[in-house]
């Protein structure tokens, strides 16, 4: 079985994040076994691993032991971007009785990027023309994450559509 040591950790703007699962085994452990692991993400690409690509391999335990720590390192940065999650997947194991419990294990990346993510939303989603004077559309934007301390500032345009500016 298979269990993250942190439901979710900050990604850090700099340096490396360490993120650990502990593999237990149980039943007879009278012999060694083996167990292959391997990571997935929709967020997190190969290269936001301190090793350039994303991390799998062979975890062996010996004779009587019963549980082995797998330390993933993840790279910090400034990249605004929502939170993101890592999981940790075991399969094909090997040996005396061995069998995968819990087989998946998953960790969140909390985004902690000084700007934050800023998302929009239309208030309008549509609205009558009406015969003399102006008619606006409001926004609505949402920043998250980050140091909202600091100030940020947004482009913006208006683009496409079929009404003409006034």
């Amino acid at each position: 079985s298979v269990a993250a040591l942190a439901d979710s950790v900050l990604e850090g703007n700099s340096g490396t994040t360490v993120l650990q699962y502990v593999v237990s085994r149980t039943g007879d452990r009278s012999a060694a076994a083996s167990v292959q692991w391997d990571t997935s993400s929709s967020e997190v690409n190969g290269a936001d691993f301190l090793a350039g690509s994303r991390p799998y391999g062979t975890l062996s335990f010996a004779a009587g032991e019963s549980t082995k720590t797998i330390s993933l390192q993840i790279k910090g940065d400034k990249t605004p971007e929502g939170d993101e999650t890592v999981s940790l997947r075991l399969h094909d194991a090997i040996g005396l009785g061995t069998a995968i419990g819990t087989e998946l294990a998953t960790t969140s990346l909390l985004n902690d990027d000084e700007y934050g993510v800023v998302t929009i939303s239309a208030l309008d989603a549509s609205l009558l023309e009406g015969g003399t004077g102006k008619v606006g559309f409001r926004f609505a934007l949402d920043r998250t994450g980050g140091d909202i301390a600091s100030a940020a500032h947004i482009a913006w345009a208006v683009n496409g559509g079929t009404a003409n500016a006034v």
